[in-house]
This record gives structure tokens, sequence and C-alpha cells, in this order.
């Protein structure tokens, strides 16, 4: 059987969710570090959260104590901004409006719709 491993900014977010309410610590393997990622595990800290990154793409989620509420922001992933521009680019006739998307992660992507 053939496994093909990748990484994946959902998968990473669910189990970094999933963890913190684990009494056990869990290791993430192969997980994603794009940056609404870090951002997620800015505000997880915020809240108290012992998480660890190691170079190889593995998350360390220790058990800890949360506190009950916390605020951030993650930023906008840009694939789903990408995504969501060339579906209404499509839909649109005169012209589309996306909010919140982080034109500078959307900087070569724009181009070659430009170009197209």
């Amino acid at each position: 059987m053939t496994v093909n491993a990748y990484f994946s900014v959902g998968s990473t977010l669910v189990l970094l969710l999933s963890a913190l309410s684990r009494k056990h610590q869990t290791t993430i393997q192969l997980a994603a570090y794009e940056p609404h990622v870090m951002m997620m595990i800015d505000v997880m800290r915020s809240a108290g959260a012992q998480i660890t990154l190691r170079y190889d793409h593995t998350i360390i989620v220790s058990p800890s104590s949360l506190v009950s509420e916390v605020s951030g922001r993650v930023i906008a992933d840009y694939i789903v901004s990408g995504t969501l521009a060339v579906i209404g680019a499509l839909a649109s006739r005169d012209f589309i409006d996306i909010h919140e998307a982080r034109i500078p992660d959307l900087t070569a992507f724009l181009h070659v719709i430009d170009r197209m």
C-alpha cells in the first residue's frame, strides 16, 4: 500500500484544536506551518496552551490549563481567497469584492490573472 503524505492546513488546525482537550501529550508530524497556522498557534498560546514547534514540521501540544476566553485574529487563507476570486471572476459581470483577503499574499496569483 502506498501512502502519500503531504502538509494540510485544515488537518493541522483540526488536530491542534483537538489536542487542547487531551490529557496526554499530542505530537503532530508533517504539520503545516503556513502563516495562518502560526497565528492560530499564537492565539492558542495566549490562552495558555503549551505548544512546541520543531524545524521538521512537528508540533507538540502538552496538556495545560486554558483560560476560558481568548481573543485573537487569524489571517485569511490565501488559497481560499484565490479560489473565491476565480469563482467571482467567472460569475460576475462587472467586478467582485473579496473582503479580508491579504493582497500581498496573492501578488503572484494576481499577476498571472492579469496576464490572462
